[in-house]
């Protein structure tokens, strides 16, 4: 049985009231009162993350830094720390077949934390996947955006 794991993140509720604070010290989200929704742009990658597992039977595990794997170390984490953190998470859940992430988040744009995971744990990463095209047993073939076109 295939074993994934979804990496999502916490980030401020846009439509929340009290609104996105910037600390003025350290220069990162407030997040002590902010009211968190998950990040949208990671439902993509849950959502995949169920249809597979509906199909193949297989195993769905969601981790993320902050929620799951929570420290005040972490705060105002860069990319890099944070793929290495969730990448702790991932081995210690017993590592995964197939790692899944957004491709962005909402509330810092950061692209490179499942480029950074990926290097981390070693494994292959294909970036702004569209569509799952066909899949073997070692192997899937998939179809992603690529500037003004997409590649297989």
């Amino acid at each position: 049985m295939q074993q994934i794991v979804v990496c999502v993140k916490a980030v401020p509720d846009p439509k929340s009231e009290q609104g996105v604070k910037i600390d003025p010290v350290t220069k990162t989200v407030d997040r002590g009162n902010a009211t968190t929704v998950m990040n949208p742009i990671d439902r993509n990658a849950l959502q995949f993350a169920l249809e597979l597992k509906a199909e193949r039977g297989a195993t769905v595990t969601v981790v993320s830094m902050g929620v799951l794997l929570s420290d005040r170390a972490f705060a105002g984490a860069d990319a890099y720390a944070t793929a290495t953190t969730l990448a702790a998470g991932v081995r210690g859940v017993g590592g995964a077949d197939l790692v899944l992430c957004g491709m962005a988040s909402s509330d810092g744009a950061t692209e490179w934390v499942g480029p950074q995971l990926a290097t981390v744990l070693d494994l292959p990463i294909v970036t702004m996947v569209r569509e799952l095209v066909e899949t073997a047993e070692s192997s899937w073939k998939v179809k992603a955006d690529f500037e003004s076109g997409y590649r297989l």
